[in-house]
């Protein structure tokens, strides 16, 4: 209309059509004017939508909530038999074999030693005084130090649970036989026994014992007289001898 209404004329155009001018007016008024296509039809198909979904889920949860309380023993197997698969794929002998490498690993002792002391000198501060022996694995000659006195703790170690089990055999023959001449008092009236239980008197021979030059013998009573002169010797040597000249210069 637009690019023969300048030539023809909108009456000659209108005429000869038969229609109105206003139904050949396709200006950008007139397509201002006419009425927009409503969306809100859409909008209302996709929240129907939505909701169906809504509903979908809270039917699916509901459904599988009956069914768990229909068959409650049968989920209890279904859970079981998948806990048994995940353990079953997992190698038990292999995990523990790897445990016991990483804890036995000499660096990572260090290593959680050092850090143990960390954390406790946070709560004294004493404990970081043993980040010091930090200085002899900084220095070869110092680490080969270490490394002869550890080479044979294992050996040490036993050892020391061998003397501690000796002592303990001579700590029960004292206990029963030779308890009279474990009195430490100075004077007279007030007796200090070391050996009226098993607990002193073992411990007695563990701290004054095995320090004394010359065995147990040389710190309790002297046996000069006594019925028991004989048994005592024989008690002092013996302990001397396993005690003081063989087990103790293993460990030295």
């Amino acid at each position: 209309m637009d690019k023969y209404g300048e030539f023809y004329g909108r009456d000659r155009i209108s005429e000869l059509l038969g229609m109105d001018k206003a139904a050949l007016d396709f200006s950008d008024a007139r397509e201002k004017k006419k009425p927009k296509k409503d969306s809100s039809l859409s909008a209302v198909h996709e929240k129907n939508l939505l909701d169906i979904e809504v509903v979908r889920v809270i039917v699916i949860v509901f459904i599988l909530t009956e069914e768990m309380k229909r068959y409650p023993q049968f989920l209890q197997n279904t859970f079981n038999a998948i806990e048994i698969i995940m353990l079953n794929s997992i190698d038990v002998k292999y995990q523990m074999w790897k445990l016991g490498v990483v804890f036995t690993d000499n660096s990572f002792l260090y290593l959680a030693w050092y850090m143990t002391m960390s954390v406790l000198g946070h709560y004294n501060n004493f404990f970081f005084a043993a980040h010091l022996l930090d200085i002899a694995m900084g220095f070869k000659t110092l680490r080969t130090i270490l490394s002869s006195v550890t080479h044979n703790g294992k050996q040490l170690v036993l050892t020391v649970g061998l003397l501690a089990v000796v002592v303990y055999l001579y700590t029960v023959v004292a206990f029963n036989f030779f308890r009279k001449f474990y009195n430490k008092s100075e004077d007279g009236d007030m007796p200090d026994m070391k050996c009226d239980d098993m607990l002193t008197c073992y411990m007695f021979h563990m701290y004054v014992g095995v320090r004394a030059g010359g065995g147990i013998g040389d710190e309790i009573e002297d046996p000069a007289g006594d019925e028991y002169e004989i048994y005592r010797i024989i008690f002092d040597i013996t302990f001397f001898f396993f005690v003081i000249v063989i087990l103790l210069a293993i460990i030295q």
